[in-house]
């Protein structure tokens, strides 16, 4: 008996002091976000925030996976297996040439920002509970489970927030429907905590089933401006951490930062992304470059032993830890 309660305390501290971000290199960034965790967790510290106040919110593309690979990809999968069945994608433009791309197997079937949204709309409407399902499917299968890795150290600290009493919250550009699905199956978001645009919709009775019906237009864009908004009106309150990648997600670091306890993380990409580079010079951030401070950018590639990995695509991660 003595020795099974000793291999249970044992192991009991090994987990207490297991390292939460192993995909993280050990360094200045690593030290930055759990210095910063420790001190608004610490019950004694000046800093401390209770539990309701830990709220931290994350862009979908870049900080948490490749820009607009996912839902794109899933858009044109199901554009391939649907087409047929809707021959009124073949009438107008952008959607027209779209399809017709996508049916002759181009390589880059969608060229621009109005063509991916026309796309997104037609392939996610309908049903909104038939859609869900449809998403769960794709998951599921190997394009989906490829194109969905998600960056592991992301995470690992969006695991390592929810450890610590935070609640983390996807906001994104993306279609809510399809983020909800994702958010879920590849980064333990609920789909409460999800922030995103969203497509007309409606009541509806189908076949006896009372359901929600999507229309394949876009009701509200979440760009901007916009996401604050729509994250304070959806949350409550500022949040207290908060990660994007570009210039259209400034307002939301701006807001953030705005508040007296905030780490605001920007991963810089180059193009889009100029105006926030200026503003995180300017506000001094601390830089992370995630050729440098990751370990690993996917749960598929293996751990190195204590070297780097390769930059997933020449990304570099700017975070702050901008208590006073």
């Amino acid at each position: 008996m003595f020795r099974v309660t000793a291999v249970v305390v044992s192991l009991a501290s090994l987990a207490a002091f297991a390292d939460p971000l192993p995909s993280w290199q050990d360094g200045a960034s690593k030290e930055a976000i759990t210095s910063f965790v420790s001190r608004v967790t610490r019950e004694r510290s000046p800093d401390y925030l209770p539990v309701d106040a830990r709220v931290a919110v994350f862009d979908l593309d870049e900080p948490l996976q490749q820009a607009g690979n996912v839902e794109l990809a899933f858009a044109i999968d199901e554009a391939r297996r649907l087409a047929p069945q809707h021959p009124e994608w073949r009438k107008s433009a952008p959607l027209a040439d779209t399809i017709a791309a996508i049916l002759a197997g181009e390589a880059r079937p969608v060229r621009t920002s109005a063509e991916a949204q026309a796309l997104i709309a037609a392939t996610h409407a309908g049903s909104a509970d038939a859609f869900s399902a449809r998403v769960q499917r794709w998951l599921a299968e190997p394009t989906g489970r490829a194109a969905a890795q998600g960056y592991l150290p992301m995470r690992e600290l969006m695991t390592y927030l929810r450890g610590n009493g935070f609640k983390t919250w996807v906001v994104s550009s993306g279609e809510s429907g399809f983020v909800r699905v994702l958010a879920e199956s590849v980064y333990g978001v609920p789909p409460e905590q999800v922030v995103a645009s969203a497509l007309k919709a409606k009541l509806a009775v189908q076949g006896g089933v009372t359901t929600i019906v999507r229309a394949p237009a876009f009701e509200t864009l979440l760009d901007g401006p916009a996401k604050p908004v729509a994250v304070e009106r959806a949350v409550g309150r500022r949040p207290v951490i908060a990660f994007g990648d570009s210039d259209a997600d400034l307002p939301l670091l701006q807001w953030v930062s705005a508040g007296k306890t905030r780490f605001v993380g920007l991963l810089r990409q180059g193009e889009g992304a100029e105006q926030a580079q200026a503003v995180a010079l300017n506000l001094g951030w601390l830089v992370v470059d995630a050729g440098q401070d990751w370990r690993r950018a996917y749960a598929s590639q293996p751990l190195p032993a204590g070297s780097p990995a390769a930059e997933p695509s020449a990304l570099v991660i700017h975070a702050r830890d901008m208590l006073p």
